[in-house]
């Protein structure tokens, strides 16, 4: 009789040696991603600032995998079709931005989240940046993370649009990065 896992989603037959060894595959990575503990090539990133917490075209391929963790992550909770990440690191419009743990959470140099910023192209306004999703590890939510990268975000991409639909929580930041001198960046309408 199969069983879905509470933990990670994965629905398994626990008789089955290859379901068993695929269970534990997925529910590894779901664990990783949801409580990230420090690794050494993320410290070695990050040495030099918030630069380091970048993916661009062409990062490294554990950064280019880390980030799809993070985005599959973000379509398991939200239950989207697909991941909006490209694993290979080869989408020329598309930036990534591992988040570092600064909150004490998991520890300095554990990936607490991930967010992917690409150039978009609208049917129904001028094409611009956009960012396409943000998730956070769970426990690491409401505690800065993305706020603390906000004005780097401004920095990089400019006013950017944010790619709808946005979570309860996305537009409860929103809001409140709205109120904040220079931060807002969502335009009326979106």
């Amino acid at each position: 009789m199969a069983v879905t896992c509470a933990t990670c989603g994965f629905t398994y037959v626990p008789e089955l040696a290859e379901d068993r060894a695929q269970h534990r595959h997925a529910h590894f990575q779901v664990i990783r991603a949801i409580s990230p503990k420090p690794t050494k090539r993320f410290l070695h990133a990050i040495r030099n600032g918030l630069d380091g917490e970048h993916v661009g075209y062409k990062a490294a391929r554990w950064k280019n995998e880390e980030m799809y963790a993070r985005a599959r992550m973000f379509r398991r909770e939200f239950q989207y079709d697909f991941s909006a990440w490209d694993s290979t690191g080869n989408d020329l419009a598309a930036h990534g931005f591992l988040f570092n743990d600064d909150t004490g959470i998991f520890g300095h140099g554990s990936i607490a989240g991930a967010c992917a910023i690409r150039w978009t192209e609208f049917s129904d306004a001028p094409a611009q940046w956009a960012m396409i999703w943000a998730w956070i590890a769970p426990a690491a939510r409401r505690k800065g993370i993305l706020s603390r990268r906000w004005p780097l975000l401004k920095q990089w991409f400019g006013e950017f649009h944010l790619s709808r639909p946005l979570s309860g929580a996305m537009t409860g930041f929103v809001n409140k990065q709205r109120v904040l001198p220079g931060l807002s960046n969502v335009k009326s309408g979106y």
